[in-house]
């Protein structure tokens, strides 16, 4: 029965987070694109237009260090990378820069 408990727990919590971390995806790039594009990372969908990219829905995959360099290698260095209010720090942010 604990077994049970504690499989159902984990379960829902790892349901819980996906669902709370959906939201809208954001990254702002140093250089703007000179036509739009459309990239996927992170199991999302990424609109590139600008100096912005924008996933929407985006789920806790996509707030990773490599969803970060797929996006970077097709658009060039980013400027602020998050979801919503969650942000990459910058430590990791310069990991996902680090071609550049």
């Amino acid at each position: 029965m604990k077994v049970q408990v504690i499989a159902l727990a984990a379960a829902l919590s790892a349901l819980a987070g996906s669902a709370l971390a959906d939201g809208r995806a954001q990254a702002t790039l140093q250089t703007p694109l000179t036509k739009p594009i459309t990239v996927v990372a992170g199991d999302a969908f990424w609109n590139c237009q600008g100096a912005a990219c924008v996933a929407d829905p985006a789920s806790e995959q996509v707030l990773t260090v490599q969803a970060c360099r797929i996006l970077e290698k097709q658009t060039g260095p980013i400027t602020a990378y998050g979801i919503d209010r969650e942000v990459l720090p910058d430590h990791l942010l310069a990991r996902c820069n680090a071609t550049h």
